[in-house]
């Protein structure tokens, strides 16, 4: 009887030795073919602070004062919500040196007795202000109707521009942006890509544009949307730390290389989010083995996990005795900004939703601002049994 017991004692104690070396922190297989990752601790460096101080920019252009010739009080109450984000912010009219000391509802009367400038580019602007947040903790707010204008040959000097604000953002390793879109109210004269002026009177697109230190930026990317005057959209450049996202995460069985516990089976790949990618689009998520794409959904579970199950029917091509199997996720614009709401030729329909070379302003940001392949990557490695 003893006897018995103890072979009893030793077959569950076997047992459970066998389910830690397949499911615990030190494996040896991927139990159930369920292979995990997770980013470490420290590896994704994206810290967080408030600016030291705040200032927002009026664009005071021709195309931007008809925004101020109505009754609608959209404009003046973002300007009042970005107002109260930081005390003591100074509000100032581009090409002014001296800010404004005035109360910010009296400002649309204030705006129209500004000096127009005839073309905005945008490029000397940011330029200027990349290079004083080089030395300054502060976030720079710009109220603008996002438009690039040269004159009558603006449609076919695009590319040129694109690269204007590109270079006027490059060599800056800690600037981040924040674009806002919000709606308002437009009555009066519309300048288009001819520079042909179209009286117009209905509901236009404008837009705040905020420079800042990243960690800046990130808290920006924080605060309440009323807070923001509730933003239609916002978009986020240069706020994660792609090199910590791509191939930085670590399977969960450490440096060794382990097999499938159940060969020609459906294999699961699991990906534990950082926060920052917290509620990721799973939509946006690929798949490749050996260069060649796996066309299978990707779920997100509570918007902590990214999951995939492999069928066995699907042929997966080795590398040498060893599988792997790239999840990513392409370093790209919401599409939004660059079709939908972005138009190379305005004169037919200045309405709402599209700004005229928008996808331009927002594309030359981009490649200074996150350069880069992919924005998240990750190689699940196994071996077979």
């Amino acid at each position: 009887m003893i006897k018995k017991i103890i072979i009893a004692l030793i077959a569950i104690i076997a047992g459970i030795f066998l389910v830690k070396v397949c499911s615990g922190t030190k494996t040896d297989c991927w139990l159930n073919n369920k292979i995990m990752a997770s980013y470490p601790k420290g590896t994704i460096n994206e810290p967080e602070a408030e600016p030291d101080i705040a200032e927002i920019y009026i664009d005071a252009s021709a195309s931007m004062k008809p925004y101020f010739t109505t009754s609608d009080s959209r404009m003046v109450y973002t300007v009042s919500e970005i107002n109260n984000l930081k005390k003591n912010t100074q509000i100032y009219f581009i090409g002014k040196p001296k800010p404004y000391t005035g109360l910010i509802a009296d400002i649309i009367g204030d705006v129209r007795n500004q000096p127009s400038e005839a073309t905005s580019t945008f490029d000397k602007f940011f330029g200027e202000m990349a290079n004083r947040i080089d030395t300054v903790n502060t976030v720079v707010y710009l109220l603008t109707d996002g438009i690039m204008s040269i004159g009558k040959n603006t449609s076919k000097s695009l590319v040129e521009l694109r690269g204007w604000i590109e270079n006027s953002l490059k060599g800056h390793n800690d600037l981040a942006a924040a674009i806002y879109r919000y709606i308002g109210d437009f009555n009066g004269t519309y300048y288009d890509y001819t520079d042909k002026k179209v009286p117009f009177k209905g509901e236009r697109p404008y837009f705040v544009i905020a420079l800042g230190k990243k960690s800046a930026i990130r808290w920006l990317s924080h605060r309440p949307s009323t807070t923001l005057n509730n933003p239609e959209a916002s978009l986020y450049l240069g706020t994660h730390d792609f090199d910590g996202h791509c191939n930085k995460a670590k399977l969960t069985s450490g440096e060794d290389i382990l097999p499938l516990e159940n060969k020609g089976q459906d294999i699961t790949l699991i990906l534990d989010l950082p926060n920052c990618l917290t509620g990721l689009d799973a939509s946006s998520v690929k798949l490749s083995n050996n260069k060649k794409q796996i066309q299978l959904p990707v779920e997100n579970k509570g918007g902590k996990k990214l999951q995939v199950q492999i069928p066995r029917e699907v042929a997966l091509s080795p590398e040498g005795d060893c599988y792997r199997i790239t999840m990513s996720v392409a370093n790209e614009i919401p599409s939004e900004w660059l079709t939908t709401w972005s138009c190379n030729k305005d004169s037919e329909n200045p309405h709402n939703p599209t700004t005229f070379g928008l996808s331009t302003l927002i594309d030359g940001m981009a490649r200074s601002l996150q350069p880069g392949e992919y924005s998240l990557k990750v190689d699940f490695v196994y071996k077979q049994k």
